[in-house]
């Protein structure tokens, strides 16, 4: 009976040390949810941050990637440069920017340049 009493209270106490531990932490890492959803804490600072070798892999700063365990650096944006070429009228082999001169004659190039599908 002694040995009974004894299991129980060991095992009371060893249940309410784990419930501190995890109470202590505080933290589940909620925040590692890679669907780019808001979490529900209202955290607007979701995947901020990316793996440089792994960039499919989000989180804050702080974070370490799943994949290889680096740091997680700030993304970066890539904005896409889109330029016009034009050509002279009277050379269309001749190209350049908008309104700069034609090497054969001097006119200034104005025809925008078609490129064809390959």
């Amino acid at each position: 009976m002694k040995n009974i009493i004894l299991a129980v209270l060991i095992l009371a106490l060893v249940t309410i040390s784990c419930n501190k531990k995890a109470a202590e932490k505080g933290t589940i890492d909620t925040h590692m949810m890679n669907d780019g959803s808001e979490m529900m804490n209202g955290n607007t600072e979701m995947n901020t941050h990316a793996c440089s070798m792994h960039p499919e892999i989000m989180g804050l700063k702080g974070d370490k990637c799943s994949k290889c365990g680096m740091e997680l650096t700030e993304k970066t944006t890539v904005k896409k440069v889109v330029s016009t070429i034009y050509s002279c009228p009277m050379h269309p082999e001749v190209q350049g920017k908008l309104n700069s001169k034609c090497s054969k004659c001097g006119m200034p190039l104005t025809e925008p340049v078609v490129e064809q599908a390959k």
